[in-house]
């Protein structure tokens, strides 16, 4: 095996694609974007969305088949919010905002529908956050109906599914990270 990407139910039309990996020694080969793609035509929803690594090279992976930035997921330690937090919230577009308890952090996610780093680096600056990321979606078409959210790659480039979780399926489907 060189590559996985698994990814679980979001709601009744989107997948949230979890991740994609490849060992080191098959990178650059487009064995990432062909696994990408195996999954997109095994999903039975119409929208995939995944949340990239706060890495330009997995943001680019991303755009180069077919993503487009839908939000930025930015965290900021609750002790580290400027003091003018509110005020700056205001000069965004905020979809939601939560606290995660366990790492005493305000999550918010702010709408965006381009992909603009000097944005998602004012941003950075203007929160304080210790991490912020694109949410990317793309839209699909299927009509299949797969249970399948788990697929690998073998060394020999054969794409074998693996049951991971057997699952309800749906008409629609989206793929959301």
């Amino acid at each position: 095996m060189c590559g996985i990407a698994y990814g679980c139910e979001y709601d009744e039309t989107t997948i949230t694609l979890q991740g994609i990996g490849v060992l080191y020694k098959y990178w650059r080969y487009g064995i990432g974007s062909r696994l990408l793609e195996f999954f997109e035509t095994k999903v039975d929803r119409i929208k995939i969305t995944v949340g990239t690594a706060s890495d330009e090279s997995v943001e680019q992976f991303y755009l180069k088949n077919g993503y487009k930035p839908v939000q930025f997921l930015i965290r900021i330690k609750f002790n580290q919010l400027p003091f003018d937090y509110e005020q700056k919230k205001a000069n965004f577009k905020v979809i939601n905002e939560k606290y995660d308890q366990e790492n005493e952090a305000i999550i918010l996610f702010i709408e965006t529908l381009e992909y603009d780093n000097k944005l998602k680096n004012n941003i950075k600056t203007e929160f304080h956050s210790y991490e912020t990321i694109y949410i990317m979606e793309k839209g699909i078409q299927s009509n299949i109906s797969c249970d399948i959210n788990q697929f690998f790659l073998s060394k020999t480039d054969d794409v074998c599914p693996s049951v991971v979780k057997q699952k309800n399926t749906y008409p629609n489907l989206k793929i959301r990270r």
